[in-house]
């Protein structure tokens, strides 16, 4: 415990140290400034909730809307906080440095643990505390049946929130970087088998999610609801079974059961991380000091090929030469087939429509689902895009003074972009028409809109890259300064709004089946979709073509922000 409170108080420290511009002047944080740009979507979000949480009818189909709220938070944490946890935990600068100091590996991990924890926990407060806070005043309101012990319980799922995404992301990440570490001087066969392993733990995780909520803690029934809304609600509880017993003991509803299982798993996670530290925490960062120390050399032959297809080749070739780059450049994409698998199996879509949800309205959650997941993670998770030239970092600065024509450059940056997730988009549509049996015209559907999405929020990705990217770094885990990119968000939700728009459009156009017909509800459904998707390929081309020039030739003026005064020992020593 003393060494972990020892390390922890120094890392805390040293990131809350102040920032400063160049007159001096004590700067407003970067998280602050996140914060500030979330309140206007955290508004919105409560005025949606509080319209969903008057008309529900009992504590059980509220608690459902509440565990939909922690469960879209915490898969909000573990994508955004996925690549600065890896390089937080395995690529920090001080690593080598805290390897010589006599401190247990398992102290050192949990204070790197806790300080993600403790930024996760910002993060998921600053989104789940107005939001259920809403939902439970306007539930009891129209109700009147309201537990009140859940306002003090509160607390409870705000700070237990963080650690699932957190708990994911960390146990899943040791085994696969461990792995990695021993392919010495073999870099592209170190980076295939880190993001194999990584597809492979994932899978067995959903696996074993969908066996617990099947099978497992007697779990065989469930609320009884007619709406398709609530069904879906209904499933994401299923799948988040952390979050729904927790939620539950809240509300009171079987306090103690709920409140065992919660309590075992959120001890059980924090064991499992315990040992998995001590197995591999120690070995990871010394194998990692072992490479660092060795370099090996070849012989280089050049031949001469077009200039767009070498940019892409060296581009692809250097995150692969990366484990660290390459997980984070293609584990949000491998999401996507893996989510909408699981979504089949999970919501009951291989033994027909559920009890209460009629024919078209499954297949039109199908087709929602495939369509909301392809565009979410290939669009709007796409890294490869988001860090289209802070990846290269000092190095871009040699190839700028090359003969390189920008276009060419951004020509290429943008076709990899798009090209690494369409070859991910055809198993995917091969998902739709074989698993979920959608029809062959919606298929083509799903594909071409997804395509014309990727393409117009890779190239927004690409041109606010290069306004705020940061090149200026010279291990991995420094990229994490690129974070401060706020300018990402809005590429990011140029793609999820859209495609949960078209998700619930879905569920309210099979609910009006009667009125419209199958034939029409579809037409109006895929005119929709289409209509967003050409909006978004438009903008983002128009966007790059206006400006990308213009950016391209300020690359690399972003440095990431000095850090001030106070705490320099601190930083000193750590960064």
């Amino acid at each position: 415990m003393r060494d972990f409170l020892i390390v922890f108080k120094t890392l805390f420290r040293n990131a809350n140290s102040r920032t400063e511009d160049a007159e001096g002047k004590k700067k407003i944080p970067s998280g602050l400034k996140a914060l500030i740009s979330f309140l206007p979507l955290v508004a919105l979000i409560c005025i949606m909730v509080a319209f969903l949480a008057v008309n529900l009818k009992s504590v059980g189909e509220f608690s459902l809307l509440v565990v939909a709220i922690v469960a879209a938070t915490q898969l909000l944490v573990m994508f955004l906080s996925m690549f600065s946890i890896v390089t937080t935990l395995y690529g920090a600068k001080d690593t080598p440095f805290l390897n010589t100091l006599p401190l247990r590996p398992t102290s050192v991990f949990f204070a790197k643990f806790a300080m993600t924890y403790v930024n996760a926990l910002e993060l998921s407060t600053a989104v789940i505390l107005p939001t259920v806070l809403t939902s439970a005043i306007a539930f009891n309101v129209a109700s009147k049946s309201m537990f009140y012990g859940f306002y003090p319980l509160l607390l409870a799922i705000l700070l237990v929130a963080p650690i699932l995404p957190l708990f994911i992301v960390s146990v899943l990440s040791m085994p696969v970087v461990w792995l990695g570490s021993y392919f010495k001087g073999k870099p592209t066969l170190k980076s295939v088998l880190v993001i194999l392993f990584y597809f492979v733990l994932m899978c067995a995780y959903m696996v074993l999610v969908y066996y617990m909520n099947t099978r497992g803690f007697g779990q065989e029934g469930g609320v009884e609801m007619s709406q398709g809304t609530l069904a879906s609600l209904s499933v994401l509880a299923n799948v988040f079974y952390p979050d729904k017993v927790l939620v539950n003991y809240c509300l009171g509803i079987q306090a103690g059961k709920n409140f065992g299982i919660s309590a075992a798993i959120t001890v059980g996670m924090i064991v499992v991380m315990l040992l998995l530290s001590a197995l591999f925490y120690k070995r990871i960062n010394s194998k990692a000091t072992e490479n660092s120390q060795s370099t090996e050399s070849k012989i280089a032959t050049f031949k001469q090929s077009n200039v767009v297809v070498s940019i892409m080749k060296r581009d692809f070739t250097s995150i692969m030469r990366n484990s660290a780059l390459a997980m984070t450049s293609f584990a949000n994409l491998l999401m996507a087939p893996l989510f909408i698998v699981v979504m089949y199996f999970i919501t009951n879509f291989k033994s027909g429509a559920e009890e209460g949800v009629t024919p078209f309205m499954s297949e039109m959650m199908g087709i929602g689902f495939v369509v909301m997941y392809s565009m979410i993670f290939l669009a709007g998770a796409n890294m490869i895009a988001s860090m289209a030239y802070t990846r290269e970092g000092k190095s871009f600065f040699a190839s700028k003074a090359l003969p390189i024509n920008p276009k060419d450059s951004i020509k290429a940056k943008l076709l990899l972009s798009i090209i690494v997730p369409s070859v991910l988009l055809v198993p995917i549509m091969l998902i739709a028409l074989l698993l979920y049996k959608i029809d062959i015209v919606s298929t083509l559907l799903v594909g071409i809109d997804t395509l014309m999405m990727i393409t117009g929020i890779c190239s927004m990705s690409i041109l606010f890259d290069m306004k705020k990217g940061n090149q200026h770094w010279e291990q991995v885990a420094e990229i994490k300064n690129s974070s401060q990119n706020t300018y990402q968000l809005i590429s990011a939700f140029a793609s999820i709004v859209p495609a949960i728009i078209v998700f619930v459009l879905g569920i309210v156009l099979a609910a009006c089946e009667d009125i419209l017909g199958v034939v029409i509800a579809k037409v109006i459904f895929w005119a929709v979709a289409t209509i967003f998707s050409v909006v978004v390929l438009i903008v983002g081309l128009c966007l790059l073509k206006a400006y990308g020039l213009k950016w391209y030739e300020f690359i690399g003026e972003n440095k990431p922000k000095k850090k001030g005064a106070k705490n320099e020992l601190g930083r000193g020593l750590l960064k």
